[in-house]
């Protein structure tokens, strides 16, 4: 089970029960795993190079690894649960959320945070007062992405630097793609911040995995790349 707790405007996830490999899908340092429980495999990735090199320093439990949300370098079914705070707005979020849901077993839970228009809005706002022309720009593509979300279940790139792929959430909009993802049991727990939960949609041709460490887990997973990188 994932529920979570309050600082001040920030939540926290916490993971209790028989949810044993866990995965942050941009993970930063690995702080809300850290904060998370300690009775799990703890695997985070992110893209921030720096973060990751901070985090296995200051958690070394954590088991973080460079990767993106939508390539997740990991067999299917490898997790019982995945986590993420405030990082999917920032990918192309109908795949990360297809690669989700292939990397978590049949039956297994997520815990996400998204990003309200509200807070684009309010950002614009603020580029518009300091007159920062550069982000106004790329602010209106983020309010047209979320646009499209919201309405056709897809996004797409800043076409003027195509590495940025960015949007805002509305309840409908996640609820349909969660949907489309392969998910039931979808809850909005929270509106501010704004934190979905749901569940993986049980498959009968898929066996489930053993709670023990196989050929498949994350931890053998990472551990075969370095091996490969030649670390």
């Amino acid at each position: 089970m994932i529920a979570h707790r309050r600082e001040g405007i920030r939540a926290w996830p916490v993971i209790s029960g028989d949810l044993r490999r866990v995965l942050d899908v941009g993970c930063g340092t690995g702080d809300a795993l850290d904060r998370a429980g300690t009775e799990f495999l703890a695997v985070g990735i992110d893209i921030d190079h720096d973060a990751l090199r901070s985090g296995s320093k200051l958690f070394p439990r954590c088991r973080l690894s460079c990767a993106t949300g939508e390539a997740l370098p990991f067999k299917d079914a490898s997790f019982d649960a995945v986590l993420s705070r405030v990082a999917l707005p920032y990918m192309n979020l109908p795949i990360a959320l297809e690669e989700i849901a292939r990397v978590l077993r049949h039956g297994g839970e997520v815990w996400l945070v998204f990003q309200r228009f509200a807070f684009v809005r309010s950002e614009l706002m603020k580029s518009l007062r300091t007159v920062n022309a550069q982000h106004a720009i790329f602010l209106c593509y983020v309010i047209l992405n979320g646009l499209v979300f919201h309405f056709l279940g897809r996004t797409f790139r800043f076409p003027l630097n195509p590495r940025f792929c960015e949007s805002f959430q509305t309840e409908r909009g996640i609820r349909r793609a969660l949907a489309r993802a392969g998910f039931a049991e979808i809850r909005i727990v929270e509106t501010s911040p704004f934190i979905v939960t749901a569940q993986r949609g049980e498959d009968p041709r898929a066996a489930s995995p053993s709670s023990g460490p196989y050929p498949g887990s994350p931890d053998r997973q990472i551990a075969g790349r370095a091996r490969r990188r030649g670390a």
